[in-house]
């Protein structure tokens, strides 16, 4: 196994692989973990050397240290060349603050390192899941916004979109759930992809708003899309037209996005600013 012996050696010399695009990451995850047992073998694999078991333990502190504010207190050596990796620096009152970019750049790095998926999404924000699902757009050329509010009154529902990106006249809009495996989650899917579905059908009514968060789109008709993100590693579905794809499946499904078109439920939108 190449693939796995590479990576194996590679998170034994150094944590330089902590720079690794999104893109890179998510298709190796999609390469390595077909199933949740290649997880499991691989997970073995990488803590069975010496040494890779405290390394491991110690990118997972980093990321419950700096889950409140991203500050980090408390140091060893170890700790001290993971952060030097990911070029964190000292603040002017001389601690150590780690960005919502390197904290995604460290959860990568506890995952490709063989951590449980949950034990991860634990030490993670859902301002850091959004985080990397944006990255995983912006590398795949999609023009990205978070948070994308509308606020609601007596006569228009309020909404708010987690992800948004648009690429030439196609404009996807995510939904961020950071949740592992769970009970009941099939149902929590169905119901969220539901909402997001709804969410969606009323963006086309905000595309001069959206043109406003993203300078580069222009006049014309657009595709939306809804989209639901999850951290689950399954296979791609689809409920009532919105796909519910696995982030290490993301890159992938963005990818090969003319393949589902015909699967997919989109809205027309035409912005025209003049």
């Amino acid at each position: 196994m190449p693939l796995i012996r590479a990576l194996y050696f590679a998170s034994n010399e150094s944590v330089a692989h902590v720079s690794m695009s999104a893109i890179q990451f998510t298709d190796l995850a999609l390469r390595v973990n077909r199933d949740i047992q290649q997880l499991q073998y691989y997970k073995r694999l990488c803590l069975c050397h010496d040494g890779m078991t405290d390394r491991l333990q110690q990118i997972l502190h980093l990321l419950e240290e700096s889950k409140e504010n991203g500050t980090i207190s408390s140091l060893d050596d170890q700790s001290r060349s993971i952060l030097a990796q990911l070029e964190v620096r000292k603040t002017m009152d001389e601690q150590l603050h780690i960005s919502r970019e390197q904290r995604v750049s460290l959860a990568l790095l506890a995952v490709s390192s063989g951590a449980e998926i949950e034990s991860v999404i634990e030490r993670m924000t859902w301002k850091d899941f959004e985080a990397f699902v944006a990255r995983v757009l912006t590398e795949n050329d999609y023009a990205c916004v978070e948070s994308f509010r509308r606020r609601g009154n007596q006569l228009v529902k309020g909404m708010e979109v987690d992800v948004i990106g648009v690429k030439g006249n196609t404009v996807i809009a995510i939904d961020a759930k950071m949740w592992g495996v769970r009970p009941g989650k099939s149902s929590a899917l169905m119901t969220a992809a539901d909402r997001q579905k709804d969410r969606t059908a009323r963006l086309p009514d905000q595309i001069k708003k959206l043109s406003d968060r993203i300078p580069g789109m222009r006049d014309g008709l657009y595709r939306v899309i809804p989209v639901l993100v999850t951290w689950l590693i399954e296979n791609t579905e689809f409920q009532e037209g919105v796909p519910i794809v696995p982030v290490f499946q993301l890159n992938s499904f963005l990818l090969d996005l003319p393949v589902y078109e015909d699967m997919i439920v989109s809205y027309e939108a035409r912005l025209q600013r003049v």
